[in-house]
């Protein structure tokens, strides 16, 4: 009886085996960690999103007039119930800038985070107009 001598894998052929698996291990190590930042900065910009959205729903609720004394009594601690349950962003501020026509104001409503890589913001604008029965 013949025995094969060559049997099973060469050293050399299981390091370039190895060395591939750790190259494509890598890849996808790297992959995941960028698609999980990509995720939360998308999940944080979605609670910006829908915490600027609450405050202009509520301006839009305000008469034409109230709109400034809104803005200027304005307190984010106030508001931490309705956010929910996604509550609030880390270090989360939110501004209002008001440019007041006539008949026509314009709101833009800042929010500012700390994210993963630094300071964030989201803006949401919205025009209010006097209604017509009180011109």
């Amino acid at each position: 009886m013949k025995r094969n001598l060559y049997q099973g894998f060469t050293l050399l052929e299981l390091m370039v085996a190895a060395g591939i698996l750790v190259i494509i291990s890598t890849g996808l190590i790297t992959l995941f960690i960028y698609s999980w930042n990509l995720n939360e900065l998308n999940k944080q910009r979605l609670i910006a999103a829908n915490h600027a959205q609450l405050f202009l729903e509520e301006i839009k609720a305000c008469a034409y007039d109230s709109i400034d004394d809104y803005i200027i009594n304005f307190n984010i601690d106030d508001y931490h119930a309705d956010f929910g349950q996604f509550g609030r962003l880390t270090d989360e501020n939110i501004t209002f800038d008001a440019d007041y026509g006539s008949h026509v104001t314009t709101v833009t409503v800042t929010v500012s985070w700390r994210g993963l890589k630094g300071r964030k913001t989201y803006e949401l604008s919205s025009k209010f107009a006097r209604q017509k029965s009180a011109l």
